[in-house]
């Protein structure tokens, strides 16, 4: 079912929302099944020491939730990881695309770095998705060189 709300302002004009309202019937089991996804472009990233790579990600936002803050943990490890932006207010059936700076020190020892993200302001869980493999729920390896 949707559900139109018109709202009259104090000068009596009318103004109406563009938004969207599920209205289900209960089930037994719970809500339907939605799920907040972060797809990540390329989940293999080599990168020099003392050089720098940018990927993208994107959030999704649960078909169920309503518009909420969003705020990236920046992970830790001995890479500099920053993503930007890291904060925004999601609304459901928006993308929202963001940018990852991954850089690395000159000092840095070769190696595996794995990069996990962790989203605050999540109301349910989160499936991560690589699109340069389709895999679900797995970190970045990020190969220092």
């Amino acid at each position: 079912v949707n559900l139109s709300i018109s709202v009259n302002l104090q000068d009596n004009s009318t103004q109406y929302g563009n938004d969207k309202m599920n209205l289900e019937q209960p089930r037994s089991t719970g809500r339907p099944f939605s799920w907040n996804t972060l797809t990540i472009e390329n989940c293999s990233v080599i990168v020099k020491r003392g050089e720098t790579r940018k990927f993208n990600i994107s959030y999704l936002l649960d078909s169920y939730s309503g518009i909420r803050e969003i705020t990236y943990v920046t992970p830790f490890t001995p890479l500099n990881v920053t993503i930007n932006p890291s904060r925004f207010n999601a609304k459901h059936f928006l993308e929202f695309p963001s940018v990852v700076t991954i850089t690395t020190d000159p000092s840095l020892i070769p190696g595996k770095y794995p990069v996990s993200f962790t989203i605050n302001g999540l109301n349910d869980s989160l499936l991560t998705r690589c699109n340069d493999n389709s895999e679900w729920m797995v970190p970045v390896d990020v190969t220092v060189v």
